[in-house]
């Protein structure tokens, strides 16, 4: 019996977790984007100095070949410029323009603003325990994967 619940724990774990990564893959389209476009400007947003494409692989955990397209799509659109970074002459490092601060501003505020909200209406025990249950969950299925073959 026990199996059986674990079992249907985690297919209600996935489902969760499905159904919250379709809410922001049903606003990126709505908006005319791709789920991993929203992804990068999250980040562009946030991160305003010395992003690389590395660094937003290493951060969205997209291929590289997709946040290329990302960054290329934006680049075109005057949403992002490219600049050689000073650390590294081979390495370019990504900022957004005037364009691309206002486009993401519409974008990605309102998007940040309902997680927010949804996040302040929680009781804060129940935050705590979410945010804990998930980092302890998360820290233990990293240590099992490790020692997998």
């Amino acid at each position: 019996m026990k199996n059986e619940t674990i079992k249907s724990d985690l297919k209600l774990f996935y489902d969760q977790w499905h159904a919250y990564q379709h809410v922001q893959d049903d606003y990126a389209r709505r908006k005319g984007v791709s789920s991993s476009t929203i992804d990068v400007l999250a980040i562009l947003q946030t991160i305003p100095e010395h992003c690389t494409q590395r660094f937003l692989v290493a951060h969205t955990l997209l291929p590289k070949q997709t946040i290329n397209a990302v960054i290329t799509s934006l680049l075109k659109q005057g949403y992002v410029d490219l600049t050689q970074s000073q650390s590294d002459r081979r390495v370019k490092e990504i900022r957004l323009t005037e364009a691309g601060r206002h486009h993401v501003s519409e974008m990605i505020d309102p998007l940040f603003a309902a997680d927010y909200q949804t996040m302040s209406e929680m009781p804060e025990d129940e935050r705590t325990l979410m945010l804990k249950s998930l980092a302890a969950y998360t820290q233990a299925f990293a240590d099992r994967v490790d020692q997998l073959n």
